[in-house]
């Protein structure tokens, strides 16, 4: 009974997942300055879905409508080219009490799954959430918009701290310690949406990833079609994204003219300039040798002419 009822609640919740992973979509694609019809074309549904999907987010104040088929989103509508979307959060949520939670889950009647290495796993909110004995760990499905990565994962741990409290009313008992809860991130992308570094790839169709000895840390490509910049490293991702932000509006702000071409020229006339005033060193250098000379010649001329000035005295 329990199994048949969890996977009827599988498939529902699967694709109010996948729901709310493209009104996300539709968001960004809207945040990004794309029309309806480029949207509907790019993920692949229907005029008609989107346009009620579109009544959806403007009846929650999301959107709004400026024109024919012109919708801008309701917040930071001016910060186009400058937006962060943080997405893909895995929540590590220690426990500070032990929990027996077949036998809760079971007495509230909540649908689950036991996972082969004997961890619980549950679906509420349209979030999976694994239950083990020491942590919860939570994946959290939604995009975070923000002006930097900072605000990104401030809205995410707002949404966190929203679905703890869920958690504890529908198990009917506390997740919190001492000092409140206790969590972590152990997996969080940034990415810049609409990058100028991501259009020309995209338009290449090229692909960057790139890595240290930590692993990867920085890719571009076009899976959201959003032209995103992304920063993906478990631990260092939002630090990351804030230096490639710099990194880009830096860029922009001196209009894209310090490329590796303009760098090596400006070394080129800088050395140049280096050896024109060496030169003027060494001509310096040799002009004053000759001038010591020359004070040093006529100081030996006084003191000669000292030496017969008084030697004439003195016969006289």
């Amino acid at each position: 009974m329990v199994r048949s009822l969890y996977k009827e609640v599988k498939i529902k919740v699967n694709m109010k997942v996948k729901k709310s992973a493209l009104l996300d979509i539709i968001i960004a694609s809207i945040q990004a300055g794309k029309y309806p019809a480029q949207i509907a074309k790019e993920q692949k549904i229907s005029k008609q879905k989107l346009h009620y999907y579109l009544r959806k987010l403007k009846d929650e104040g999301l959107i709004v409508k400026k024109g024919y088929g012109v919708w801008e989103t309701n917040f930071y509508s001016n910060q186009v080219g400058h937006m962060v979307r943080g997405h893909g959060f895995m929540w590590k949520v220690k426990l500070h009490h032990h929990f027996q939670w077949k036998n809760i889950l079971l007495k509230k009647k909540i649908p689950f799954k036991e996972q082969k290495n004997k961890t619980i796993r549950i679906i509420v909110n349209e979030r999976k959430i694994w239950l083990g004995q020491k942590n919860i760990i939570i994946y959290e499905p939604a995009s975070f918009f923000g002006r930097n990565s900072i605000e990104s994962k401030k809205f995410a741990v707002l949404k966190l701290l929203k679905l703890l409290g869920v958690l504890e009313a529908k198990f009917g008992l506390s997740l919190k310690g001492k000092e409140g809860y206790t969590f972590k991130v152990r997996r969080q992308h940034y990415a810049l949406i609409k990058n100028a570094l991501a259009i020309q790839c995209n338009e290449a169709g090229e692909k960057i990833q790139v890595y240290n000895k930590e692993g990867l840390w920085f890719l571009v490509d076009n899976s959201y079609n959003l032209e995103e910049a992304e920063t993906v490293h478990k631990d260092s991702a939002m630090l990351d994204n804030l230096g490639i932000q710099k990194y880009f509006n830096s860029h922009k702000d001196t209009g894209f003219q310090v490329t590796p071409s303009f760098i090596l020229d400006y070394m080129n006339k800088a050395n140049h300039l280096m050896i024109g005033m060496q030169k003027n060193q060494m001509i310096f250098d040799s002009n004053m040798s000759s001038h010591l000379e020359v004070l040093q010649n006529i100081g030996k001329a006084i003191t000669e002419l000292k030496e017969e000035i008084k030697k004439i005295n003195g016969k006289t």
